[in-house]
């Protein structure tokens, strides 16, 4: 994460925990991926679903789960943060508990920084971190339950 993604992508890292961002010990260790493994470079400006093709979406959700039964008992508390709308309507219906809101943004305005359960772990779905429909104290209240710090639009305001 150092190299990539969101210490390079400026547009992301407002609405990103600080400890995305904050490498002092023993802060949380964050794994990041893509739901769906595409690569869109920096500056891409293509948005939205991915077309299914050899892979979809349904069997991404299922290799999430996967990936967090394998990861869990290796950290003492696992949780899932997703972003965007695509992950938001894959992984909403596995999500407890259901929720009538359809979109991520108004699931976040409804409901500001509830944490759902996926798979078993603390869930917090987000819009999109380049996206501006962010929910500020849905952020706020979420990353402080998963123990992630503030949002960094709050700290760099300073």
């Amino acid at each position: 994460m150092l190299d990539q993604g969101l210490h390079w992508t400026p547009k992301y890292q407002g609405p990103c925990p600080e400890a995305f961002f904050n490498s002092t010990k023993n802060n949380p260790t964050v794994f990041f991926i893509n739901l769906f493994p595409d690569f869109r470079a920096p500056g891409n400006t293509k948005i939205g679903a991915i077309k299914d093709g050899l892979l979809s979406y349904g069997q991404c959700v299922e290799g999430l789960q996967e990936v967090l039964r394998i990861l869990a008992p290796k950290f003492e508390r696992t949780s899932v943060i997703s972003w965007g709308g695509e992950a938001w309507r894959h992984m909403a219906p596995l999500a407890k508990p259901q929720t009538r809101k359809v979109g991520v943004k108004k699931n976040a305005q409804a409901y500001p920084g509830r944490l759902l359960e996926f798979a078993g772990h603390e869930y917090l779905a987000m819009s999109h971190p380049s996206m501006p429909n962010q929910v500020a104290e849905h952020l706020r209240i979420g990353f402080a339950a998963l123990g992630l710090g503030r949002p960094m639009f709050e700290i760099r305001r300073k």
